[in-house]
């Protein structure tokens, strides 16, 4: 607004949150907030997700998607991906470092949450996926990534585990991971970087080259002012995913924690 900034708290409403600026109504279901800019677009493709119920066995469950088709079945199977996923070094790793760090996290692309239950009390995360953000360990908001409804500065760590590659625009994810993670706070970033051609446009995609040069300040990388220093670096570290009753994925990915400038 006339180049500024303007942050608007969303208050109480009957459908469960609203803008006071502009109206927008923003609905919780089952204590998840649905906060993005165009959210009947999302519920185009996404409304029968959250109609879903949760009280059928899920043999019952995985019957009737088969038949239903959309979305539900492709949101069954994410879940199980990740819920069902045996214990790997990465979340290991993850639980070790949000245990160490103090404060407020927030998770962009939270999935189950890598890091399982540690800290739940003093996590958010922020996903495009109602299941997944409804089964998260911490507080779970449905939102986009690459606009989130969160003041700048406002979290003391953010995490960005497998979403990089998994995004629209990494260059954005990153620019606004570092706008809402306060001076002198915590970021860990994971990644496979196995892009996928229906997600990541290939003029969008980053080399690890070009994210540790534009971390540690180098604006020509990424076109990003950001200034980190690196605290741990581990590549590759074993993250592994369930695929089906008798396969397991194993993705080798680059784990990173850092430590943005006090300045």
């Amino acid at each position: 607004m006339d180049g500024q900034i303007r942050y608007e708290l969303l208050e109480p409403h009957a459908a469960g949150l609203c803008c006071p600026n502009c109206g927008a109504e923003h609905p919780v279901v089952d204590g998840v907030p649905l906060v993005m800019r165009n959210l009947d677009a999302w519920l185009a493709t996404e409304a029968a997700v959250v109609f879903a119920r949760r009280d059928l066995p899920e043999a019952t469950a995985a019957r009737l998607m088969r038949g239903a088709g959309g979305s539900l079945p492709r949101e069954a199977q994410l879940v199980r991906a990740y819920r069902d996923a045996p214990p790997s070094p990465l979340h290991e790793r993850v639980a070790a470092w949000i245990s160490a760090q103090p404060g407020l996290f927030l998770e962009l692309g939270c999935g189950l949450g890598v890091g399982g239950d540690v800290a739940h009390d003093r996590r958010i995360g922020l996903d495009l996926s109602f299941s997944m953000a409804r089964a998260y360990p911490g507080r779970g908001l449905v939102g986009d990534a690459l606009d989130p409804p969160f003041e700048a500065g406002r979290f003391d760590n953010v995490l960005l585990l497998n979403v990089l590659d998994s995004c629209r625009d990494p260059r954005v994810l990153l620019a606004q991971a570092d706008a809402l993670l306060r001076p002198g706070g915590g970021m860990l970033i994971s990644c496979a970087w196995a892009w996928h051609d229906e997600v990541t446009p290939l003029a969008a995609r980053i080399t690890p080259d070009q994210l540790h040069r534009a971390l540690a300040g180098d604006r020509r990388a990424l076109g990003l002012t950001l200034g980190y220093t690196v605290e741990a670096l581990e590549d590759p570290v074993i993250w592994r995913l369930r695929a089906g009753p008798r396969t397991i994925h194993e993705h080798s990915v680059m784990l990173i924690a850092l430590r943005k400038s006090a300045e």
